[in-house]
């Protein structure tokens, strides 16, 4: 059963080589970081939207203000002709300083937010700059891609078709196990015991691994998970 397994695992080897290949390639790393890019716009676009209302909430909340001191001043200055005496002369002064202080502290405010504002809009800009920049990227690197995958097709077809006539000697639930590990990045898989470890990781075995291996039975490796053999 293990010899058949590792027939399997040598020509599947093949496979994982020309994976490799593909995988590392200039291509498609310029197509994935592209596509990742693109992918984490709508959350870019989201957290701007958010920060945009706070932005225009309190523009508007200030420009309110402003105008109400600004009314305020208005109308202290059409009373001035009713005052009466010193001490309302003094109330009214100080009021309209406080009005005055009040409406140059607003549009101070109001200057600051329309810079972040501004600034908001500038990144929604740059947004759409990227992304497009990201979407001709990723035509071009998927392009590439495909070339290059394109070039092992029939290498690829070939060693399916080998492991596709290997898997009729093998058993069931052990090639099932084994595929669902190729999906991970360790490989080999399959791998013998060094005297009573792991030849992968080192990792010792239990002993009733240890026993389970002696009877000719295939085990996974606690650390790596691999599965062992002897």
């Amino acid at each position: 059963m293990t010899d058949k397994m590792l027939a399997y695992q040598e020509t599947d080897k093949k496979l994982k080589e020309i994976e490799t290949v593909l995988s590392t390639s200039d291509a498609r790393k310029q197509s994935y970081v592209a596509y990742k890019y693109i992918s984490g716009v709508g959350d870019q676009i989201a957290k701007l939207d958010k920060k945009a209302e706070g932005l225009n909430a309190k523009y508007q909340e200030l420009a309110s203000a402003q105008k109400e001191f600004s009314e305020e001043i208005k109308v202290i200055g059409s009373d001035i002709s009713a005052i009466k005496s010193e001490s309302e002369a003094s109330f009214m002064i100080k009021k309209v300083d406080e009005l005055t202080a009040n409406l140059k502290k607003t549009e101070t405010e109001l200057l600051s937010l329309q810079t972040a504002i501004n600034s908001v809009k500038e990144e929604y800009d740059q947004i759409k700059i990227n992304t497009k920049k990201a979407q001709e990227s990723y035509k071009i690197g998927n392009a590439a891609y495909n070339e290059l995958k394109d070039k092992y097709k029939d290498e690829i077809a070939k060693i399916n078709a080998e492991l596709d006539e290997l898997k009729k000697g093998i058993d069931e639930n052990l090639l099932k196990i084994y595929l669902e590990k190729r999906k991970d990045k360790a490989f080999p898989i399959l791998v013998p015991v060094n005297g009573n470890r792991c030849s992968a990781c080192g990792m010792e075995l239990s002993m009733k691994d240890a026993s389970d291996l002696e009877s000719g039975k295939v085990v996974e490796c606690e650390n790596c998970r691999r599965l062992l053999y002897k």
